[in-house]
C-alpha cells in the first residue's frame, strides 16, 4: 500500500547528537544582500531562490517540517531551511518541476502566493488546474518538459 520510505525511520549517517549534527550539517542565515548580478542559496532538497540580474525566483518551494499531506507521518526534514518565506526578497516567479509532495508543497506554495500578489508560476502540463485555487491572483502558465 505505501512504500517502504514512506514510514522509515533509517537515518543512517545522520548525527543523533543536536551539536555534532550542527557540526555536520550546519544551517546557516542565507545572505540575499549581495551584490551580485549571479547568485543562488540552496534551501534544502530542491529548494532554490536564485537571483539572477535582480530577477528572484524560487525552485520547487518547500518550507513545511514534511514532504506529506499529514503533519505527523510522512518524510521529515533532517533540518529546518535556513530562512522563513518572510525572510525572502520579493520573488518575481517560481518553478514546480512535478507534484510529488517534496517538490509540490501546498502550504509553502500558499504562503508564496500571499506573499507575493505578482508571483508568476511555471508549472508543468496538467498542473495548472490543481495549483490555481492554491495561488488565487498569481498567474500561472503551464510549460511542457
Amino acid at each position: 500500500m505505501f512504500s517502504k520510505t514512506f514510514f522509515s525511520t533509517d537515518k543512517k549517517g545522520i548525527p543523533s547528537d543536536p551539536e555534532k549534527l550542527d557540526e555536520t550539517l550546519p544551517v546557516l542565515k542565507p545572505d540575499f544582500g549581495l551584490e551580485s548580478s549571479l547568485s543562488m542559496t540552496w534551501i534544502g532538497h530542491a529548494t532554490c531562490f536564485v537571483n539572477i540580474e535582480s530577477i528572484h525566483f524560487v525552485t520547487d518551494p518547500i518550507w513545511s517540517p514534511r514532504a506529506s499531506p499529514f503533519k505527523s507521518v510522512g518524510p521529515k526534514r533532517y533540518r529546518p531551511p535556513p530562512c522563513t518565506i518572510e525572510e525572502l526578497p520579493v520573488v518575481h516567479f517560481a518553478v514546480i518541476s512535478h507534484n510529488h509532495r517534496d517538490h509540490f508543497d501546498i502550504p509553502s506554495i500558499r504562503n508564496l502566493a500571499q506573499r507575493f500578489p505578482t508571483l508568476i508560476w511555471f508549472v508543468p502540463k496538467g498542473l495548472k488546474r490543481d495549483i490555481e485555487p492554491i495561488v488565487g491572483i498569481n498567474t500561472v502558465y503551464e510549460m511542457t518538459w
